[in-house]
């Protein structure tokens, strides 16, 4: 019972890059064992958080190399690595459904850009969704590339704006349903508003919120009703 997700012995010396280990288990090195004379691992811009049994365990003279990594329990940043202490599963994955592990896409997300290009392998261009490997200027830790971070946009319908903030806001929901992605956030104040031709066609992961007071502030929908409604002439 060790290595929960690689036993590595016998002066095999593998590189490991751009990988995620997590939620494997066992006695020693729910990540990774290593176990023998000449027998080392070289880790490269990967992240080995929520194993059971400790993440990389090293046993008769086996060593293990780790650069641009997050390890939990590794507080050392030498060599480029994250320093771990605090982070929590919550910090570092989406986590919005079962068994995902996409990075949370998060400006304080530790993972994200931290990696090093020059440690990608030649001819590799994309992460595990094919989505490009490098979406900013620097690649992120793990098998998940983060190319969009969730914006919030408002409404209120005493205003006329881009969304962009309270004082800028939409007039109109169905102006910031169109331009927010998945993951995005519209904030709505308090009103009757009403699609102008036809009815609201929410999108998926997209979260909507009432009950603002006009002009933004604490919300309460209570307070403050957001009501929609389709227009009654489709």
């Amino acid at each position: 019972d060790q290595g929960g997700a690689m036993y590595v012995w016998s002066r095999a010396k593998p590189t490991i890059t751009n990988c995620t280990f997590t939620q494997n288990t066992a006695s020693s090195g729910g990540g990774i064992f290593i176990n023998g004379l000449n027998t080392n691992i070289d880790v490269k811009n990967s992240i080995f958080f929520g194993n059971v049994g400790t993440n990389i365990i090293t046993n008769n003279n086996g060593t293990s190399i780790l650069s641009n990594s997050l390890v939990e329990g590794n507080s050392s940043t030498e060599n480029g690595n994250i320093d771990a202490t605090g982070l929590t599963m919550n910090d570092i994955f989406y986590l919005n459904y079962e068994n995902d592990y996409h990075l949370k896409p998060s400006p304080s997300n530790p993972t994200i850009n931290a990696g090093d290009n020059s440690f990608i392998p030649v001819g590799l261009t994309t992460d595990l969704d094919g989505k490009d490997r490098i979406s900013f200027e620097t690649v992120d830790l793990g098998a998940y590339e983060v190319d969009y971070f969730p914006e919030t946009y408002y409404v209120d319908d005493d205003q006329n704006g881009d969304g962009s903030s309270w004082g800028n806001a939409f007039q109109r929901l169905e102006d910031a349903i169109d331009v927010a992605q998945e993951q995005d956030s519209i904030f709505v104040a308090e009103g009757t508003y009403q699609h102008a031709t036809f009815h609201y066609t929410l999108k998926e992961g997209l979260k909507i919120y009432g009950g603002y007071p006009n002009g933004g502030g604490e919300r309460n929908w209570e307070t403050h009703e957001t009501i929609l409604q389709a227009n009654p002439g489709w």
